[in-house]
């Protein structure tokens, strides 16, 4: 049987890739939209929301929603508290230009396929939504073979970084490249891949902003993480 933890309102719920905008404010929840791991792991997916404005303003994160089987737990966690999982709402507020990182932990069981629906949106106008669904995947048999076989990719260091940063990548002996992208989705690096573990530099003379890096092999994405360029 699934669980469904629902709200007293209904909400249009969407799946969005890894960064979204409001009007007056974002949210990133980075490549951890999509989650690999095993059966009775612990997971934490972290989250962060920046107030574009010059003025303080008021917030609400809501897990709506979670599809998952009953021996799971779904946390979520205001930066260093972590609420019991009774608690699907939480309020807080952003000073000017601030940014909060909030995380949802999860306590996996049944193998399966679970996924969980947020929404952040703006207490003063709650017409600026932005909703976010993280898919945590415990099924081995759905994992990629190349990730099964230990082919990986670190998160980037420094980050945020202000000029060229480096990425960790062991590809086991096989070959593949490094695509960077930008929030449009257009390509603006490409970095050739072949051998084992290597220390990769990416990011040199990008324009700051928000990017996302990719290791594709054999034509298919495999891991996917976010960077910022200050």
């Amino acid at each position: 049987m699934m669980k469904s933890l629902k709200k007293s309102f209904t909400l249009l719920l969407c799946a969005l890739p890894f960064f979204a905008f409001g009007q007056d404010y974002t949210f990133a929840f980075g490549a951890d939209s999509l989650v690999f791991a095993n059966a009775g792991d612990f997971i934490i997916a972290d989250g962060k929301v920046k107030n574009l404005l010059s003025e303080t303003r008021n917030y609400t994160w809501t897990l709506d929603s979670v599809d998952a089987p009953d021996d799971w737990s779904f946390y979520i966690c205001d930066k260093n508290v972590c609420y019991t999982p009774a608690t699907t709402q939480e309020h807080f507020f952003l000073d000017a230009s601030e940014e909060g990182i909030f995380k949802l932990n999860v306590v996996t069981g049944t193998a399966a396929m679970a996924t969980a629906y947020m929404t952040i949106f703006m207490q003063e106008d709650s017409t600026q939504i932005i909703h976010q669904e993280v898919q945590i995947n415990t099924l081995l048999s759905d994992i990629d073979p190349l990730l099964e076989a230990g082919v990986s990719m670190a998160q980037n260091a420094p980050n945020p970084t202000s000029g060229a940063t480096v990425v960790a990548v062991d590809l086991k002996g096989r070959i593949g490249e490094i695509r960077v992208a930008d929030l449009t989705g257009r390509s603006v690096q490409i970095v050739p891949l072949s051998g084992t573990t290597k220390e990769i530099e990416i990011a040199n003379e990008l324009p700051a902003g928000v990017y996302f890096y990719t290791l594709w092999m054999e034509g298919r994405p495999i891991i996917s993480r976010k960077m910022q360029v200050q």
